[in-house]
């Protein structure tokens, strides 16, 4: 019964006093009694990307061309099932579409990418992106099969893309970025540069089971292939997933011409991904990543990429965010070598002076005891040893006058990811500061996992007291040189104590200084708020590689 209902359709609204309004530039128009219409013609100018159209199934983001005159406008989405009812049961065959404006979003028609099939591309949204040519890229992730689903094919997921050279009417056959057999690959992300130069992220697990498979038999196989979110009574997706960025300098060729380092010291995901949407949640699949990724550029074409972190404790998503230091750029002559920037050396690493920030995000200077100029960092004899080289002595009150917004002292720590004696947890080492807590000084390590009672910062959770040594301080509370002298201040914790296997590996060590306004606990729920100072470049410890012996 298609009486009195909203017919689905890509909408759009339009500003053009900068954003201050929006205009409806097309409407949701109801389908009147009786069968469906027919659709538009893909030729035939709408004031809708797509209207009245039973076959729509997700698009992308807008993105405009501004290498021509008029800077045409383009919209990704794709297509699936055959019938007028296919927008409430999605089914093969599967294509894709750029819907496209050359006068500023009043008109739109819409051109073919690819027919695609049974291989499903709904692994999550299609993406676009164009060079500064104007030539265009439409990047996705399909299903390669086998299995089969109402949805489509199952079995592995790969990474493809195309690319029109005139404006996305005529397009080149898919080409497959992840060919390599056994290795899942979803949520696609692109930039592009000069033309012919491109990057693309996308999350890569270490199987080929597809992401929307919950459980496994005791062989590794879906406990179901027929139904994505079936349980057997088996063990969880086993895939370990982590944050690939390829990256081409000729991809305006039929090739793939990619290289793929992979971004993520650790998985940032273990197993499944649903990439269903919203009926993920009837269907109880997981979608804790949420769509929190993506990829841009700065003017050096350097790539900066943020993704969702949740192989934590908590397991709930933590954004996260790496920049290129060196490597091939996206514009032609031009040379990324900032790695003297951020130079990590063995264990250890160096910070620019005069970096600091306030607790509302602004520019600080110097502020004594808070600029973090190095971190070092060593695992020996069971124990984890931390160094923080600052400005001065770290104090409750040089962090609470340098907050600027009540803070009352501070954290002064290493933060890192590592396994642990119960699962993978965020970890810190390091020294707080703080009179709302008790004791108000203390050497500690713990977690990085608390939510403070807004949920809007993780925070520190003390596990264990720690040593405390180095040149800042004579004594808890107690400064050894004066506010402005450069000290080191050290801190040991006994690894086992901390609750990481012994020998672990701890990635992605980061050293911080943060204000602390409030008190903390050993709750989930913190009644502290911790507000970033300083950070130094991440850098990783592989570990000693012992093994703990089973009692």
């Amino acid at each position: 019964n298609f009486t009195n209902i909203l017919a689905p359709q890509l909408t759009v609204q339009k500003s053009t006093d900068d954003g201050e309004s929006f205009g409806g530039v097309c409407t949701l128009a109801s389908v009147p009694p009786g069968p469906p219409p027919a659709p538009a013609p893909d030729n035939a100018p709408t004031s809708c990307p797509d209207p009245a159209d039973f076959r729509l199934q997700v698009a992308g983001p807008i993105v405009v061309d501004r290498a021509h005159e008029g800077h045409p406008l383009y919209i990704p989405f794709i297509r699936g099932g055959s019938g007028p009812t296919s927008q409430v049961t999605p089914t093969p065959p599967w294509d894709l579409y750029v819907a496209q404006s050359l006068d500023q979003g009043t008109t739109w028609t819409r051109h073919l990418v690819a027919h695609l099939g049974n291989h499903n591309p709904v692994n999550l949204f299609p993406q676009l992106s164009v060079d500064r040519a104007g030539n265009l890229y439409f990047v996705w992730s399909q299903t390669q099969g086998p299995g089969e689903n109402a949805a489509g094919l199952l079995g592995e997921q790969d990474v493809y893309y195309s690319y029109s050279t005139n404006g996305g009417t005529v397009w080149a056959p898919p080409i497959n970025i992840t060919p390599s057999r056994g290795k899942s690959a979803i949520m696609p992300w692109s930039v592009a540069g000069d033309a012919g130069l491109i990057d693309v992220v996308y999350y890569q697990a270490n199987t080929g089971l597809n992401s929307n498979i919950a459980e496994v038999d005791a062989n590794g196989n879906p406990c179901d292939p027929n139904d994505a979110f079936a349980t057997c009574g088996g063990q969880a997706n086993p895939s370990a997933w982590n944050v690939m960025f390829a990256a081409s300098n000729n991809a305006l060729n039929p090739g793939s011409n990619f290289t793929t380092p992979q971004i993520t010291d650790h998985p940032m995901h273990r197993g499944q991904i649903c990439t269903a949407g919203l009926n993920c949640d009837l269907e109880g699949g997981n979608r804790s990543l949420l769509d929190f990724f993506s990829v841009d550029v700065d003017h050096l074409g350097a790539a900066h990429v943020i993704w969702a972190d949740d192989n934590n404790g908590l397991g709930i998503a933590r954004p996260k965010f790496t920049r290129q230091l060196s490597g091939s750029s996206v514009f032609k002559n031009q040379n990324i070598s900032l790695t003297s920037s951020w130079p990590i050396t063995n264990h250890a690493v160096t910070d620019r002076a005069g970096d600091v920030f306030d607790a509302e995000g602004l520019p600080a200077a110097s502020c004594p005891g808070m600029d973090v100029l190095g971190v070092s960092e060593k695992q020996a004899n069971g124990l984890i040893t931390v160094s923080l080289t600052l400005n001065g002595p770290p104090t409750a009150a040089d962090a609470a006058t340098c907050s600027t917004i009540g803070g009352t002292g501070g954290i002064w720590a290493a933060e890192f990811w590592a396994s642990g004696d119960d699962g993978p947890h965020n970890f810190y080492v390091g020294y707080r500061d703080n009179p709302s807590d008790t004791p108000q000084q203390q050497a500690e390590g713990g977690t990085v996992e608390g939510i403070n009672l807004l949920s809007t910062t993780v925070e520190f959770s003390p596990v264990t007291e720690g040593t405390l040594g180095g040149t800042c301080l004579s004594g808890p509370g107690v400064p050894a040189v004066s506010p402005t002298t450069r000290c080191t201040i050290t801190v040991s914790v006994s690894e086992s104590a901390l609750g990481i296997k012994p020998g672990a590996g701890l990635y992605s060590i980061t050293g911080v200084s943060t204000y602390v306004a409030g008190n903390g606990t050993l709750f989930r729920f913190d009644g502290e708020n911790t507000e970033q100072a300083d950070a130094a470049t991440p850098f990783d410890d592989k570990g000693t590689g012992t093994t703990a012996t089973a009692a």
